[in-house]
């Protein structure tokens, strides 16, 4: 716990002293359906299916040439930065965003992201092997866990 708390400060000085800003994360998008109605919503619900709605980076999926526009340029320059940094706070990518995300939260809310960032990929397979009246219940913990990390703003 001692090292992820280095870290973070780490992370805190390093942003501070390059001027770097946060890159804009882009938040879940989960697919409802609901009396056989779909909907795409950023808010979780009861057994919804989290979709993946990652940029492509500056591809053309139409030629597959690259047009490179300022936001990729940013991304690509946080990304260097990020492969830097990972020797020094021994984290991934995502983790290191996630910090940079979380940096002003209260403490006790960064605590509990971090472990909400643990509990939801565990979660999401219980859910997906679970079966019957089982996976209703599964399904109702995923939504819960899901709605407890946005209202935290993790």
């Amino acid at each position: 716990m001692k090292k992820r708390g280095s870290a973070c400060a780490l992370i805190a000085m390093t942003a501070a002293l390059c001027g770097i800003f946060a890159v804009a994360h882009a938040a879940p998008v989960y697919k409802c359906t609901n009396k056989g109605r779909t909907e795409y919503s950023n808010e979780p619900c009861v057994g919804a299916e989290e979709i993946d709605v990652t940029p492509t980076q500056g591809i053309d999926k139409s030629t597959g040439q690259y047009r490179i526009g300022k936001n990729a340029q940013d991304e690509r320059m946080q990304e260097a930065v990020n492969n830097a940094l990972r020797p020094l706070t021994m984290l991934t990518k995502e983790q290191y965003e996630a910090e940079q995300r979380r940096y002003k939260l209260p403490y006790a809310h960064r605590v509990r992201c971090r472990q909400l960032d643990d509990e939801l990929p565990a979660q999401k397979s219980r859910t997906q092997s679970a079966i019957g009246e089982a996976k209703k219940a599964e399904d109702l913990l995923l939504y819960q866990k899901r709605v407890e990390y946005r209202r935290l703003d993790c």
